[in-house]
């Protein structure tokens, strides 16, 4: 950690490879590093330029107000950015493979980042639109603006999808394209065909004060299944009919029955029932007996 008031007449560390920098609000401008790897920057309010750090591999910034725009950094792999609200405007790092944004108010553009695999943004309501990534694998939306859903069918490539915190969504016919795993949280009070797809192999549904009702017959390539704190579902509306099903988790929601067809999972091997105190009985056709754990 160095102090804020020196640090600006440093001389140049050629062999410098991490630094952290903390509560300097008189800091305007680093000097250059050219074997810079990682860079933690906190509450440097004053703070307005970053030098091109050719060896920069991990980036992290929260609460540097002045801050409006980064260099392209060739070499970056991972970038953290919070509470920077002048900040609006990322260049296309050309490595980078892992981006977190969060608590930024400002109107913010992103750029189509050639590498990234892996996008959490949290509470950006200035983030409207999400970029077309070819590698995306991981995407993670919290408390954003509800536009951002329209720009979901982009993502070609994506294989985990994390949502919830999205108090105006009431459909999520928006997700048309074949995600592998889907998590999400909303007041929608429906999910049924066509409106998550078929390929899903992960899907874990949470949080949905409303949701009343959950049809599960056409997502037939499901490995996982977990549904929790959904007060007002009550039952599955459609039989289960996924033979590749090895997970079923439910958890503090008042279903009566279970799933329909759940003595045909013969890929079943774990069955949680938690906190759900309104759940009459089993079925009476009983369970595979492929289950391992119960």
């Amino acid at each position: 950690m160095l102090p804020a008031e020196s640090i600006e007449d440093l001389p140049t560390f050629p062999a410098f490879k991490e630094l952290t920098i903390g509560v300097c609000g008189r800091l305007v401008a680093l000097p250059a590093f050219p074997a810079l790897k990682e860079l933690d920057i906190d509450l440097c309010k004053g703070l307005k330029v970053l030098q091109t750090y050719p060896a920069l591999k991990k980036l992290i910034i929260r609460s540097c107000k002045g801050l409006k725009n980064l260099p392209t950094f060739l070499a970056l792999k991972e970038l953290t950015i919070n509470f920077c609200d002048r900040l609006v405007d990322l260049p296309a790092f050309p490595a980078l493979k892992k981006l977190e944004i969060g608590f930024c108010k400002g109107r913010m553009v992103l750029p189509n980042f050639p590498a990234l695999e892996e996008l959490k943004i949290d509470s950006c309501k200035g983030l409207e639109v999400l970029p077309r990534l070819l590698a995306f694998c991981e995407l993670t939306l919290n408390c954003c603006d509800d536009n951002i859903l329209k720009s979901l069918p982009n993502l070609i490539s994506l294989s985990k999808l994390y949502i919830w915190g999205f108090k105006e969504t009431t459909t999520f016919s928006v997700l048309h394209t074949q995600l592998p795993a889907i998590s999400s949280s909303s007041t929608t009070t429906e999910i049924s065909r066509g409106t998550l797809s078929t390929m899903l192999q992960y899907l874990w549904i949470s949080n949905f004060p409303i949701l009343e009702s959950l049809s599960l017959k056409d997502f037939t390539s499901l490995k996982k299944l977990e549904i929790s704190h959904c007060p007002k579902l009550v039952s599955f509306s459609e039989e289960l009919l996924s033979t590749t099903l090895e997970h079923l988790v439910i958890r503090e929601c008042p279903i009566k029955l279970l799933p329909k067809g759940l003595q045909n999972l013969l890929s079943l091997e774990t069955l949680e029932i938690d906190q759900c105190n309104s759940l009459e009985s089993f079925p009476e056709d009983g369970l595979p007996t492929s289950i391992r754990r119960l």
